[in-house]
């Protein structure tokens, strides 16, 4: 995962927040505190015994208008077209969504049992085997149209692992999730520099992702978007490999020249516009005693 600075809105927030004053206290009528009832459920014909079919429960509509959506192109140039999650390519790849960190619609919490968390379908973007316990009917629905709580994620991380999954440290946890209440997530987030990912994700030089020093932050944030699928260890592991390398190299030598030679190749490998990037400056770190900034200090 890589940090990014999270961008302004264009015009700036306070035409972000005139842009979505509408929206914001219709879903405030809606679930907050002076919310109108709820308008009564219409009576449903019960079938008889000799009916072969079964009335069909009626879908949930979605009360949140899309209005995050104008502005993808804004996070996918401040996230350099990746994903906030795996580091894969979303522009020129898949479309992506304008996904939220904390979910606005439902909230749901991983099983324990590891065999019910899901793996990803050999060969597939798919997922099988995930179960959800849904814990609460409504989300963090005053942040859905927060800027701060708004991110580009690819279509496979957003709507096939992450979905409304949000883990947090506080046990036992508000719910209904409430205004007044404040957690601490356990989910790491791409713009929130108060938690390095390199502090708590390491990959091995095969691309593999685990917590680092046993991390909850780091396994949360691995179990929720599903950052230990084999299709991303495969996507990662030239890069896991290389960097490896690099770090083995720097480590054996004490030539002036063969240093900097390989410190400005660890910074080409590991520049933000390029794929899991976020992976090889945690490899650096782990590796080779000094942090990513000191590393662009003496590049430059």
């Amino acid at each position: 995962m890589q940090l990014f600075k999270r961008p302004e809105p264009p015009g700036g927030i306070a035409q972000f927040t005139a842009e979505v004053k509408t929206y914001r206290e219709r879903i405030e009528g809606l679930f907050g505190p002076n919310k109108a009832p709820a308008p009564a459920t219409p009576a449903v014909a019960t079938p008889t015994e000799s009916s072969s079919s079964k009335p069909k429960k009626p879908k949930k509509q979605d009360p949140f208008t899309p209005k995050w959506t104008d502005y993808k192109a804004v996070f996918a140039e401040a996230q350099n077209g990746k994903c906030g999650y795996c580091e894969m390519m979303v522009i020129g790849g898949h479309p992506g969504d304008v996904e939220h960190y904390w979910p606005k619609g439902e909230v749901w919490k991983l099983p324990d049992n590891s065999a019910e968390q899901g793996q990803e379908r050999r060969w597939a973007s798919t997922v099988e085997g995930r179960k959800r316990d849904r814990i609460s009917e409504t989300g963090y629905w005053w942040l859905a149209y927060d800027w701060s709580n708004y991110l580009l994620a690819c279509t496979v991380c957003n709507q096939y692992w992450k979905l409304s999954y949000f883990p947090v440290q506080d046990d036992p946890r508000a719910l209904p999730p409430s205004e007044a209440t404040k957690e601490v997530p356990l989910l790491l987030n791409p713009f929130d520099d108060t938690r390095q990912p390199s502090k708590h994700l390491r990959f091995d030089d095969l691309g593999q992702i685990q917590a680092k020093d046993k991390s909850p932050w780091g396994l949360q944030t691995i179990l929720t978007c599903g950052l230990d699928r084999e299709s991303l260890r495969r996507a990662r592991v030239q890069n896991a490999r290389r960097a490896h390398k690099l770090a083995q190299d720097l480590n054996a030598t004490n030539d002036p020249d063969e240093i900097d030679e390989m410190l400005r190749d660890f910074y080409e490998l590991g520049r933000i516009e390029y794929a899991h990037s976020g992976m090889v400056r945690a490899i650096f770190e782990d590796l080779c005693g000094l942090t990513w900034a000191q590393l662009e200090v003496l590049v430059a």
